[in-house]
């Protein structure tokens, strides 16, 4: 990445006013509340990886940075309180990587929102509703624990197990995942899945039937770094047996269905 540090510079001058945080380190100890926080740790791992001559590693951080400020920038301009109440999670993922996961597929879908003019109510429990469709969408992620093994199959039939659960599951409603984590880290197993036509979509619409889920559709998200150093979020969208036709003419609209691959390249650990 041509002009690296200029590129590194803005980013970490725009998240701090972004989100209110500094991001400061003393002799390896976190001296400010923004440096225990996951995307503390981005800006303090590009300098190692350049360091370490480690020029992808460092390119891709950058680049999540990069899109992360844009999104936030997107809400920003949109809706103020509801970038103040974004602040306020982020500030609580010091340490947190769970939290953060949780955070940043929500702010990717609400930037996502935004940009396509679809106006929504950020709520919980689902986390967003389109009233124009009569459509709600809930976020979600999934993600290694460090003593964790589970694969990817294993991890989003959990996460849909889990929020199959939930009274808002149903034919009217979206699940937005976030495998980027699991994605960072695959087998290669995994890998074919992430590649080859289809394959992810097959399997995913086999654990809708497994676990008898009523969500409508299921869009699942992942960042990605090509070898020509263009960074791209994207998605997979599996349509459930069940959506309503209103739930359809949304997705077709804004959502329609396409195959995002990643690789050859670099996937980064969270968004």
């Amino acid at each position: 990445m041509d002009n690296w540090i200029l590129h590194y510079a803005n980013a970490v001058t725009e998240l701090s006013r972004l989100l209110g945080l500094r991001f400061i380190w003393d002799g390896g100890e976190y001296k400010s509340v923004g440096a225990r926080t996951p995307i503390g740790e981005s800006v303090m791992m590009i300098g190692v990886f350049h360091n370490e001559l480690d020029y992808a590693s460092r390119d891709v951080e950058i680049a999540k940075l990069t899109m992360l400020v844009k999104d936030l920038q997107t809400i920003e301009r949109h809706d103020q309180l509801l970038l103040s109440s974004f602040k306020k999670i982020i500030r609580n993922t010091s340490k947190n990587w769970g939290t953060y996961f949780g955070v940043r597929i929500e702010i990717k879908i609400a930037a996502s929102l935004i940009q396509k003019e679809i106006d929504f109510i950020k709520a919980e429990s689902p986390d967003f509703t389109i009233p124009k469709y009569g459509v709600c969408i809930e976020c979600t992620n999934t993600h290694r624990t460090n003593n964790g093994s589970a694969n990817l199959v294993d991890k989003i039939r959990s996460a849909i197990t889990q929020k199959s659960r939930k009274s808002y599951c149903n034919s009217s409603t979206i699940l937005c995942m976030d495998i980027t984590n699991i994605a960072a880290t695959y087998e290669k197993e995994e890998e074919e899945l992430l590649s080859a036509k289809n394959a992810l979509r097959n399997v995913v619409q086999q654990i809708l039937k497994d676990t008898n889920s009523n969500y409508g559709s299921i869009l699942i998200f992942s960042y990605f770094m090509d070898l020509k150093n263009n960074y791209h979020s994207g998605y997979w969208r599996i349509d459930n047996e069940n959506p309503t036709q209103a739930l359809l003419d949304f997705l077709d609209k804004y959502f329609p269905i396409g195959e995002f691959k990643t690789g050859p390249g670099w996937t980064p650990k969270a968004g």
